[in-house]
């Protein structure tokens, strides 16, 4: 039974690192299509200015749905180890502070809806919507 906590505490602890990974590779993409898109904008076709705002909105699209995921997995694995803390008289897990309004998943997810708003607020700022 310790093996298996052990081994629950080693996956939140890598789903807790991916999520971050991702999204730093999320803000850093977004950074880039944002700066080229706002400095080449004059020079730029209409069509690859509608390319780069679709795929703004798919990437963040995608990465909500990679966080989305991530973050189930995360909180099966939270939810096991609470089980065995209360088997093995633990309280790591148990006793750790949680909010359910003010949490990184929420932030997280807000980002990301964020970033599906501006590309789309770009799209009908170019094309009069």
């Amino acid at each position: 039974m310790n093996q298996e906590y052990t081994e629950v505490n080693n996956n939140i602890r890598h789903y807790s690192n991916m999520r971050f990974a991702q999204l730093t590779i999320y803000v850093a993409i977004t950074g880039v299509l944002i700066n080229f898109f706002f400095n080449k904008v004059d020079t730029l076709k209409s069509v690859t200015k509608f390319c780069f705002e679709i795929g703004g909105i798919y990437i963040a699209i995608m990465f909500w749905i990679m966080e989305k995921s991530a973050t189930k997995k995360w909180k099966a694995f939270k939810a096991r180890a609470i089980e065995l803390e209360k088997e093995l008289g633990y309280k790591q897990i148990t006793n750790f502070p949680s909010s359910a309004l003010f949490s990184a998943t929420n932030a997280t997810q807000m980002l990301f809806l964020g970033g599906i708003l501006f590309w789309a607020i770009t799209i009908c700022t170019f094309y009069n919507c």
